[in-house]
């Protein structure tokens, strides 16, 4: 039976999905008052802040004096508040959170009455709450939240000076900690809609500037026109250094491939940067194809690097000759770069070296890739040309490659689970379902009332899990269905068990009723679709190979 330490443990890994589901066994033998606050809390995490705040308000009303219950449904009205920008929200975290610090002294809720109180616009209560909050923590302390509470009364007591020295040590204590940092920097943020807060305060806490990066290998042995040689080696990474210091770049998603991607992740974390390498398949086989024809020593620079950075295979699958898998996993850079720097309100940018001859070129897997890239303003691409000596004539144009109909090929997978929908809803679907099957290029698997739709092209993948999402009615006890959805390498042929199919089952195993979930790989994808999707971080599960495996709510944005 899971315990208390186990559901904190969960819900401090982030792995809130498997939380909710732990607290809610736990609960059946058990209904003590922590796994309840821990249950609310898993539920808001998830994605979830109104079922929380429904099933936490009772739990609170006989609690009000406890500061992690208060300090929970506050934070799930505040969420709340943030999510629809309706003023009663606000006004219920302010006084959930102002009851408790008026009860029990708690920094933690006195400190967010107070701000509270300030996005309701009443600045001489958030002003007398701010300075009662200042008043009991030591003014040298040392702890990093207590540092940060104090920065943050000061600055809503307009103790301008001594709010800057504050947020200063605070900046100074989180270092490259960029959870600290979000965490500030997000306060600051919303703060900043209702308070003035000085430009100082506001660029300590810049968020670290987030980066896709692509670009080419090392040239192949008997390459006729040279693109990026190894003699290039050195001068290319000098150059991929000066651009990351001109674009201020701190966090840079990639792949591992021998040349330009190793050299940029090698380059960004000796400028002191954080990388996040995405893989696109079986880890002996990228290191045949991708690596090891330009020698050993690009082997041993790929194993080093992951050893010191953190790293996601999109499949475990063998290659096997599916060329699909790399514009799938350029797509995934692009799309993981989106996704966080979403969390810190900014817009990524894109870092690339590529030849102007390839950029040229009128199809192509490069032109195809960044096709897909939405924030044209923000790209800088290193041309490798510029730096080779001149050649005499002009390559020969790449003939058109015929379409290969792949056997094994990348498919958009979306699990519908209507068991508990009632026959009118069902009957709404099938109308749907009939229209998506007559467009073709899609195959449905079907158990009872379990759909698996595989798409070849994600296009439609896209405008489907829209039908859904607009047509599906609000969940209750007697009517829900759930929708998990992944993207990966999926036989033509079948439905046979395959990994794929497996982080498919496992992630339904997790998805809440009347959520749309997604793995990481399809949360990217959909991230890139700025105009119809908000793509929420609900936590992760544990996968297939014991690996994390990170889930994402997916709804439609508010037109």
């Amino acid at each position: 039976m899971p315990t208390v330490e186990d559901i904190q443990e969960l819900l401090h890994r982030g792995r809130y999905l498997e939380a909710r589901v732990q607290a809610e066994q736990a609960l059946r033998v058990t209904p003590d008052g922590r796994l309840k606050q821990l249950y609310a809390l898993a539920l808001s995490k998830s994605g979830a802040p109104e079922a929380a705040r429904d099933y936490l308000e009772p739990y609170y009303r006989s609690n009000v004096n406890n500061p992690e219950a208060a300090g929970i449904l506050g934070g799930i009205y505040k969420e709340l508040f943030k999510k629809n920008h309706h003023t009663p929200f606000a006004q219920q975290a302010r006084d959930t959170y102002l009851k408790n610090f008026q009860a029990t002294g708690n920094y933690y809720t006195g400190i967010n009455a107070a701000a509270m109180s300030a996005m309701l616009m009443q600045a001489s209560k958030a002003k007398e709450i701010a300075a009662q909050v200042a008043a009991g923590i030591p003014a040298e302390t040392e702890d990093f939240w207590q540092m940060a509470t104090l920065a943050e009364a000061n600055l809503l007591l307009k103790k301008q000076d001594k709010a800057i020295d504050y947020y200063s040590s605070v900046r100074r204590a989180a270092g490259t900690d960029w959870g600290k940092v979000a965490t500030v920097h997000n306060q600051l943020w919303l703060l900043s809609h209702f308070i003035a807060v000085p430009r100082e305060i506001s660029k300590l806490f810049s968020p670290p500037r987030v980066a896709a990066f692509v670009g080419h290998m090392i040239d192949r042995p008997g390459r006729a026109t040279p693109r990026l040689p190894a003699s290039l080696e050195g001068t290319i990474k000098e150059a991929i250094k000066a651009s990351i210091r001109a674009m201020q770049l701190q966090v840079g998603f990639c792949s591992l491939a021998c040349g330009s991607d190793i050299l940029f992740a090698e380059a960004l974390l000796e400028l002191g940067g954080e990388v996040n390498a995405l893989l696109p398949f079986k880890e002996d086989d990228f290191e045949n194809i991708s690596l090891r024809f330009a020698g050993d020593h690009w082997v041993e620079r790929f194993r080093n690097l992951l050893k010191h950075v953190p790293y996601t295979f999109l499949t475990h699958e063998p290659y096997n000759g599916h060329d699909d898998l790399f514009s799938f996993q350029s797509k995934i850079i692009f799309g993981a770069a989106v996704l966080r720097s979403r969390t810190y309100h900014t817009e990524p940018y894109l870092l690339t070296v590529l030849s102007e001859t390839d950029l040229q070129r009128k199809e192509g897997g490069t032109r195809d890739a960044l096709s897909h890239w939405p924030f044209s303003a923000n790209i800088m691409n290193i041309n490798p040309e510029n730096y080779l000596a001149p050649t005499t004539g002009m390559s020969a144009p790449r003939p058109a490659s015929a379409e290969v109909l792949l056997a094994r090929p990348v498919q958009y997978l979306i699990r519908v689970d209507l068991t508990h929908l009632n026959p009118i809803d069902q009957s709404k679907f099938d109308e749907i379902r009939d229209e998506v099957l007559a467009d073709g290029n899609v195959r449905i698997d079907q158990h009872g009332m379990r759909y698996t739709f595989a798409f070849e092209y994600p296009t439609p993948a896209f405008n489907f899990i829209r039908q859904l999402l607009s047509s599906l009615p609000p969940v209750t006890e007697s009517n829900s269905w759930r929708v998990a959805i992944h993207a990966g390498p999926l036989s033509r042929n079948s439905f046979n068990p395959c990994e794929t199919l497996h982080r498919l089952d496992r992630l339904e195993e997790f998805a809440p009723p009347g959520q749309l979930c997604a793995l990481f790989p399809f949360a990217a994808l959909l991230a890139l679709e700025t105009r119809w999707f908000d793509v929420i971080f609900a936590g992760a599960i544990t996968g297939t190979s014991s690996e994390d495996e990170t889930v994402f709510q997916i709804v439609l944005k508010k037109e």
